[in-house]
C-alpha cells in the first residue's frame, strides 16, 4: 500500500483495492510523502468510509486532533470494546472524537448542553453509561479538567449508535424514547413500581432493546406454531393485555408488526418483571 496523503505522524490516507482507507500506526506518517510505500508491520488500525462518514470527513476530524487527544479517545474506545459483548462499528472512533473535541470547544466558551433524556439513557443503557462515566473521568484527567458530566449521556448514545446495526448512523435517541415509553406502558398497565437495579428489570430492558435493533435492521422475526403461545395467552390475561398495548404502540409509532412468538416472549418477561416488583 502507498501513501495518498499524510495526515499527521501517526495517520495517513491510503488505498486498498481502489478503496480509500485511513491507516493508523505509531510513526506511520513521520517524514513521509505521497507515493511512499507503507510497511505492513507499521499498520495498527484500518478505518474504511461507511454510510455518511466519508474519508474526507474522517481525515478532517483527524487533522483537528493532536496526538494526545487521539490517544485518549482511542483509549476510550478500547475500554468500550473490552466492556461489551457484541460487535460494534469501529468508526465510532471518529464520531466520538468529533463530538468530544467540539464539546470541549463549546465548554471553553461556557456553553454546556444538557440532554433531556439523561435519566432514561442512564437507566436503559446502563453498561454503556458506565463506560461513558469512565470516559468523562479520563477526559477530565488528560484533556480538559472541567469537562461536563452531562456529556456522559451524549457519549453513551455514540456507543449505542455504534452497536445498532454496527452503524453509527442509526438513532439511539429514538430507541431510548421507544424503550422508555414501553416501560411506561408496563408500569401503568400492570400497576407496578419496578426496581431499576434488579436483574429482572435489566433482562426486560435488554429484551426490548434487542427487539428494537432487530426491527430497525429489518430482520424477519420467526413465525412459528407453538403450543406455548396459546398457553401464555390464556394463562396471563393481564400480561397479554399489556403486551397488546405495546404491540399497538409500536405499530402506531413505527408501523412494526409484533408476531405471536414475540408477543409470548413479551408476556413472559412482563410477568417475570411484575412478579419481582412492588404493586403501586
Amino acid at each position: 500500500m502507498k501513501i495518498v496523503k499524510r495526515i499527521n505522524n501517526n495517520v495517513v490516507l491510503s488505498k486498498e483495492e481502489e478503496v480509500e482507507v485511513i491507516l493508523m500506526g505509531k510513526g506511520i506518517g513521520f517524514q513521509t510523502k505521497p507515493g511512499d510505500w507503507i510497511p505492513p508491520e507499521s499498520i495498527e488500525k484500518k478505518y474504511y468510509p461507511e454510510d455518511d462518514l466519508t474519508v474526507e470527513h474522517m481525515s478532517k476530524v483527524m487533522t483537528k486532533a493532536n496526538e494526545k487527544q487521539m490517544a485518549v479517545i482511542y483509549e476510550i474506545v478500547r475500554i468500550f470494546r473490552d466492556s461489551i459483548e457484541t460487535d460494534f462499528n469501529p468508526n465510532v472512533y471518529f464520531t466520538l472524537m468529533d463530538h468530544i473535541l467540539f464539546a470541549i470547544s463549546r465548554q471553553k466558551q461556557d456553553i454546556v448542553l444538557t440532554n433531556p433524556m439523561h435519566w432514561e439513557i442512564k437507566k436503559i443503557y446502563a453498561k454503556e453509561y458506565a463506560v461513558s462515566l469512565q470516559a468523562v473521568a479520563l477526559i477530565r484527567q488528560e484533556l480538559y479538567p472541567d469537562f461536563s458530566q452531562e456529556e456522559a449521556a451524549f457519549i453513551t448514545l455514540h456507543f449505542v449508535n455504534a452497536e445498532i446495526e454496527k452503524s453509527a448512523n442509526q438513532s439511539a435517541f429514538e430507541h431510548t424514547e421507544l424503550t422508555n415509553n414501553i416501560l411506561r406502558i408496563v408500569k401503568y398497565s400492570m400497576n407496578i413500581e419496578y426496581d431499576e437495579n434488579s436483574s429482572y428489570f435489566q433482562r426486560f430492558v435488554t429484551h426490548i432493546r434487542y427487539y428494537l435493533i432487530r426491527q430497525s435492521q429489518g430482520t424477519d422475526e420467526p413465525v412459528m406454531t407453538n403450543p406455548m403461545i396459546a398457553l401464555a395467552f390464556s394463562s396471563y390475561p393481564k400480561e397479554k393485555e399489556t403486551a397488546d398495548s405495546i404491540k399497538e404502540y409500536l405499530y402506531e409509532q413505527k408501523g412494526w408488526l409484533v408476531n405471536d412468538m414475540e408477543l409470548m416472549y413479551l408476556i413472559l418477561h412482563i410477568g417475570n418483571l411484575a412478579a419481582h416488583s412492588k404493586i403501586s
